[in-house]
């Protein structure tokens, strides 16, 4: 009886075969195990553009533009009309006119106009009116419940047994040791520094204190341990969901952010694996490779447009020594503290003729 041979199959069929048998095996378990982030980062980030579902705030009224007009007359701003008003008003006093509106398109109006009060009951109150589409809103922010309060909250003390000084000037020597040469000294930067963290207790009735003690400021701030952390569900959501940068000592925080590295690691590689899994399907590659395309053109108008409106306007002061932005400077600036048209695109033909060229694509100045 013949022997028939069997044909075995080449070696590299057998190791792309076991290479995307694993990418798949990866790409299932990985989503399994940070099933929990992704559900939160995704939930949470839909929740910035959300705040009123599940933030502290109440909408009162939304008015059409329409509605708006038939209480009280509402002129629209007129984009081109303001733009030639600046202009003009920059031009006032010049012997020649130094400046034109550039030939990129017409301006635009970007954001809303916000007005703030406080309602009788003490509550914060928002009316919020639109220039381009001319409706409006009226937002309640409901006080939050007060909470027990030391009465050592906010005191400054004196910490003798950390000197601060000997902090600065090893900082100082840092400095001049990468190669930086200094001018004037340098600062403490007391948000996000380094803070003391304790639990005190009361002499007189047992009860529990959280205790925060600013090394470099020395302010004292607490609450008490079994009250709430006053919170809604949203600031706990967005605080979670802000919660960035690796703390000094390891814990609960330093597990989170290594968690949420994990996350964004395997959501690029969600990407990479679930495309080449895609190609092994023969049958969907044409209508694959249509949608792939549409998305490629779609998210690079979107992030161009996108980019071009952030940095439009002159760029914000960020927060010093690295960490999270303060309210006030991640806020929009006050009238007063803000530099008129420092970041503008100047083109100039001549010395005596300028033009102030829009730094983004027609419509999104």
């Amino acid at each position: 009886m013949p022997i028939i041979e069997a044909k075995q199959q080449p070696v590299p069929r057998r190791f792309n075969a076991r290479l995307l048998k694993l990418v798949r095996r990866a790409h299932l378990y990985t989503g399994l195990l940070l099933l929990p982030w992704v559900i939160f980062f995704g939930f949470s980030g839909m929740l910035f553009n959300h705040p009123e579902w599940f933030g502290p705030v109440k909408v009162e009224t939304v008015r059409t533009a329409a509605e708006v007009d038939r209480l009280a007359q509402y002129p629209e701003p007129d984009a081109a009309r303001l733009a030639s008003e600046v202009v003009k008003q920059l031009n006032d006093g010049a012997e020649t006119p130094r400046y034109r509106i550039a030939d990129t398109g017409t301006g635009v109006i970007d954001g809303t106009l916000n007005f703030e009060g406080k309602s009788e009951s003490g509550e914060r109150v928002l009316v919020i009116l639109s220039p381009n589409q001319g409706g409006a809103s009226v937002r309640r922010f409901p006080n939050a419940a007060p909470q027990d309060k030391p009465d050592f909250h906010e005191r400054r003390i004196e910490l003798v047994t950390f000197d601060k000084n000997v902090a600065q000037s090893v900082a100082s020597v840092l400095a001049s040791d990468a190669g930086l040469k200094l001018v004037g000294d340098l600062t403490p930067v007391e948000r996000g520094g380094a803070e003391l963290r304790f639990r005190a207790q009361s002499i007189s009735d047992g009860r529990l204190w959280n205790v925060t003690c600013q090394l470099m400021s020395g302010v004292v701030t607490a609450r008490a341990s079994d009250a709430a952390s006053g919170l809604d569900f949203y600031s706990i959501l967005s605080r979670l969901h802000k919660t960035h940068h690796y703390p000094d000592r390891r814990g609960a925080r330093w597990a989170w952010s290594a968690f949420a590295d994990a996350t964004g690691i395997t959501m690029v590689f969600w990407g990479v694996s679930g495309a080449i899994m895609w190609w092994q399907l023969k049958p969907t590659r044409l209508i694959g490779a249509l949608g792939l395309s549409l998305a490629g053109v779609a998210a690079a108008i979107v992030f161009s447009g996108t980019f071009a409106d952030l940095t439009f306007a002159p760029a914000r002061p960020t927060a010093s020594g690295g960490g999270a932005p303060s309210n006030r400077e991640a806020g929009n600036p006050s009238p007063k503290s803000r530099t008129p048209a420092a970041n503008d695109k100047v083109t100039a033909p001549d010395q005596g003729r300028q033009t102030i060229s829009p730094t983004g694509p027609v419509g999104s100045l």
